[in-house]
């Protein structure tokens, strides 16, 4: 059975602490893949590389992308997503500091399930996490090989 892991689209050092650090507060207990850029986000998703070994680098659940990104901009990963990944209906949530209409217009015309800008502040991360963990991997429904072998909405709420 394939365990829900997540991706984390981020090139950010100081994002990628936090979310890690929010993710722990909210008890959001998986398997968590950072990449740094674009081009690595999609040589991850197509097992390229350093990334061939999918016991080791799993294809995710859910990917959670940045849009201002090195190589390859979050918008031309999440249409790259959508043309030609293994799995293009995996979840995506975009989070980014832009808060561009246009950025957020074209995100969802491009096929992103979620848009969440980012807090300013850690505390908000935090709120953040806890809510994000509570719809993703509480109420959200997943199809197979992601969805869990027993229910565990009650559970994970219980612990949000």
């Amino acid at each position: 059975m394939n365990i829900f892991s997540v991706l984390l689209v981020e090139d950010d050092e100081n994002d990628v602490f936090f979310f890690k650090r929010a993710a722990e507060k909210a008890n959001l207990h998986c398997p968590l893949h950072i990449v740094r850029d674009g081009d690595e986000a999609v040589a991850y998703l197509q097992g390229d590389g350093v990334f061939a070994n999918r016991e080791q680098f799993p294809l995710p659940c859910l990917i959670v992308l940045d849009l201002n990104l090195p190589q390859k901009h979050g918008l031309d990963v999440l249409q790259w997503i959508r043309a030609s990944a293994p799995d293009p209906a995996v979840p995506v949530v975009i989070l980014t500091s832009s808060t561009s209409d246009d950025d957020l217009r074209e995100a969802y015309r491009f096929g992103a399930n979620s848009y969440l800008n980012k807090p300013s502040l850690p505390d908000g991360l935090d709120e953040m996490l806890r809510t994000f963990k509570a719809y993703w991997f509480g109420l959200n429904r997943v199809p197979p090989p992601c969805a869990p072998a027993a229910p565990h909405s009650k559970e994970m709420l219980a612990r949000a």
